[in-house]
């Protein structure tokens, strides 16, 4: 079961806050879980748990948004829904709670039916970025996204935790990104701080085109939307990844 929390906070702090606080959040929150669920988020593969910040500054809130792809016992959502302050070391900020909501939950099997049987299939799709992307492929960092390194990273963190509705299939995996392409783009490079180190990343938006039969667009559109729930890229544990998903089907603003 997939689970989806926005965590608004009130903040006192000397500076202003920004995208780098998601890194210090996760390490907070590390402090707050039990021991046996803290272990599984730093188990080796692709972790169950991908979170991000946005800031409203018209309301001087700092906005958490977390999901989960696997909680253990419940753990996670109650210690997110019971502690009521952060500290955030490095900043000298404090994180006060103002505001907790569930805003999704779904099951993989439940999301799958949606999107392959159910939704209209969108073939023009909008990759929105809210924290910096990266991905790394052959031990380097890849700071443009590629039509390939985008469908790898989505059908990798989909498979994870999917189950019975898996995506193991080379051959769809190369018709998704034969048939895909990038139609507009407006990015900026960025590097992302984690412990000292600069990740070389990206920010903006990319705009798909999906040609092909309609399953295979349904496929595409499964495996993409799922990104706002795991994350795009690299480090989605630790802040970065956070993305949205827009059908744009409707637009005209560019050629197919």
């Amino acid at each position: 079961m997939i689970a989806k929390y926005k965590i608004e906070f009130e903040y006192e702090s000397k500076e202003p806050p920004n995208c780098f606080w998601g890194y210090n959040l996760y390490g907070a929150l590390m402090q707050k879980l039990p021991a046996k669920a803290a272990e599984r988020l730093h188990e080796n593969g692709i972790s169950p748990l991908s979170q991000y910040v946005t800031v409203d500054r018209g309301n001087n809130l700092l906005i958490w948004h977390v999901t989960v792809a696997e909680d253990i016992n419940g753990q996670m959502e109650e210690t997110l829904s019971r502690t009521k302050e952060y500290k955030l070391d490095g900043h000298e900020a404090v994180l006060r709670m103002a505001g907790f909501e569930k805003t999704a939950e779904i099951g993989h099997i439940d999301m799958a039916l949606a999107y392959l049987h159910e939704k209209i299939p969108a073939r023009h799709l909008r990759i929105k970025t809210y924290t910096p992307v990266s991905f790394k492929t052959e031990g380097e960092y890849a700071i443009f996204p590629s039509v390939e390194l985008i469908y790898k990273s989505a059908t990798q963190k989909w498979n994870a935790f999917a189950e019975d509705v898996i995506i193991d299939d080379d051959d769809v995996l190369k018709q998704l990104i034969e048939n895909t392409r990038i139609v507009s783009y407006r990015l900026n490079s960025f590097y992302y701080q984690i412990k000292g180190v600069k990740i070389p990343s990206f920010f903006g938006d990319v705009t798909l085109y999906i040609k092909g039969q309609e399953s295979l667009v349904r496929m595409a559109d499964l495996v993409l939307n799922y990104l706002e729930f795991s994350g795009l890229g690299i480090k989605c544990a630790l802040g970065m990844g956070g993305v949205k998903i827009t059908d744009c089907t409707e637009e005209k603003t560019y050629k197919r």
